[in-house]
């Protein structure tokens, strides 16, 4: 984990760099929004892993253009997972519903080959807020302290208010219980974004 912290913070400093860059060069083009949309979540555990109850994500996000065609994305959202998964130790084998809440920062790359549709893709780490409701007894907790994955997405809309779809897929098996398969996250995001400057 202190490895992969490591490598974001890099990543994190070089795209600040790029940031400042990109605001110094086109300042008058940089957008300030909100966001928030529902969610469907689940986890490849190793068996076939269903979407559980619907849930929800709030943030914000800048949009800072390197050209007319290509910019920067970050964001910073909470983010809420709803997830049915399939615990198991030596003796047992159960299922359980786990209700997580991420701080997540995606980083993207936004593509804008038309005045009406644009690209996302880029990589998103999350910390989990509340890791300490997902202790068991005799087990420990559930879930590791962040989530590295890929977000990749499509939006529509030409005005101040569109429309955005994502998937986004783990990369890392964030789960921390002895005798359980590897498990990674999936997500399904749909929701609005608003420009408010």
């Amino acid at each position: 984990m202190n490895y992969r912290n490591n490598i974001f913070r890099k990543f994190l400093l070089t795209l600040i760099s790029i940031f400042l860059v990109s605001f110094s060069t086109h300042a008058q083009s940089v957008h300030i929004g909100i966001k928030g949309g529902v969610n469907f979540d689940r986890f490849n555990t190793g068996d076939s892993g269903r979407f559980g109850r619907p849930s929800f994500h709030l943030g914000g996000f800048l949009e800072l253009p390197l050209n007319s065609f290509i910019g920067i994305q970050p964001e910073i959202l909470f983010n809420k997972s709803n997830t049915r998964i399939t615990l198991e130790n030596e003796n047992a084998r159960w299922n359980t519903r786990f209700n997580l809440n991420y701080l997540s920062v995606p980083i993207l790359l936004k593509i804008t080959p038309s005045e009406v549709f644009s690209l996302n893709v880029g990589p998103q780490f999350s910390v989990l807020t509340n890791r300490d409701d997902t202790a068991f007894e005799n087990l420990g907790k559930a879930f590791s302290r962040g989530d590295l994955s890929m977000v990749f997405g499509v939006q529509f809309g030409s005005g101040p208010l569109k429309l955005y779809a994502r998937y986004n897929i783990g990369l890392a098996d964030i789960g921390s219980l002895p005798y359980q398969n590897e498990w990674k996250s999936r997500q399904i995001q749909v929701g609005l974004s608003l420009n408010v400057l």
